[in-house]
């Protein structure tokens, strides 16, 4: 939500504050200490001498509380309100998600919202464990949490061959999917931060007898970074990959993207 909308917020809540829950609360004191004096005005007439007697500023105190706690008020309602819905939005579109059929996914291959990752950290062409691959996927991860979100399909080549999670899985201390999990939590907490981790759903398919991993990556409500060559970088999808902007587009990406 953008700084001029709060502010409109806020001044709505100030004459909330003053004209309704004022006048209601002056409401319930006429009806508790003074209707049944023989002499007392109607409700009307006493509210109404209530504003005139805050006009002459001899109580300043009174106008000043009830703007600042009407204010308040739609201050925290609103927030609330958009937390509840931005939480609404993010259960739709992780339904949405587990809705997808996986083999759809690959067979329509790789594009804005959907990656493959051969391995987290199986170098295939060495056949060994190579960690700095965990790299390579968190910055996809990173690039969708900068953009729209997506899905990455760890255990997936290029070419939509099924390559599995087998070799994957001897690397860890527990090799099966917990294990697995656990190690692409880890690495996101450890390299893009903890509050991140709410961003990622992890499930695991079968393919071909295959176990294939899908990290469902939801956008980011701050800018991602990610530690890369002693630099912090900030990478977004283009289309069907993952790109690094420069110091420029970063500043006028974050501008836009993360309105205030």
């Amino acid at each position: 939500m953008k700084k001029s909308s709060y502010i409109l917020v806020i001044l709505g809540g100030a004459i909330i504050g003053i004209f309704i829950l004022f006048p209601v609360n002056e409401a319930v004191y006429y009806y508790e200490h003074i209707r049944l004096n023989p002499n007392a005005p109607t409700l009307m007439n006493f509210i109404l001498g209530e504003f005139a007697f805050l006009q002459t500023g001899r109580n300043f105190e009174v106008p000043i509380f009830y703007l600042f706690f009407g204010a308040l008020l739609s201050f925290i309602i609103t927030k609330i309100r958009n937390l509840f819905a931005r939480n609404t939005r993010l259960l739709q579109r992780v339904s949405e998600e587990l809705g997808k059929n996986v083999a759809q996914l690959i067979a329509q291959g790789e594009g804005p919202l959907i990656e493959f990752k051969s391995s987290f950290r199986w170098d295939f062409q060495q056949s060994k464990m190579n960690r700095t691959l965990e790299t390579v996927v968190l910055k996809t991860i990173a690039g969708f949490m900068n953009s729209d979100g997506g899905s990455l399909l760890i255990g997936v080549a290029d070419d939509k061959q099924i390559l599995g999670l087998e070799n994957d899985y001897q690397t860890l201390k527990k090799p099966n999917r917990d294990g697995f999990e656990r190690a692409i939590m880890t690495s996101v907490s450890s390299n893009l931060g903890t509050d991140l981790c709410r961003h990622i759903y992890i499930i695991f398919h079968v393919i071909d007898n295959a176990d294939i991993c899908r990290v469902i990556i939801m956008p980011s409500n701050r800018p991602v970074y990610l530690e890369n060559e002693g630099k912090l970088k900030l990478f977004v999808r283009t289309g069907g990959s993952t790109r690094e902007l420069n110091l420029r587009e970063a500043v006028e990406y974050i501008a836009i993207h993360w309105t205030k």
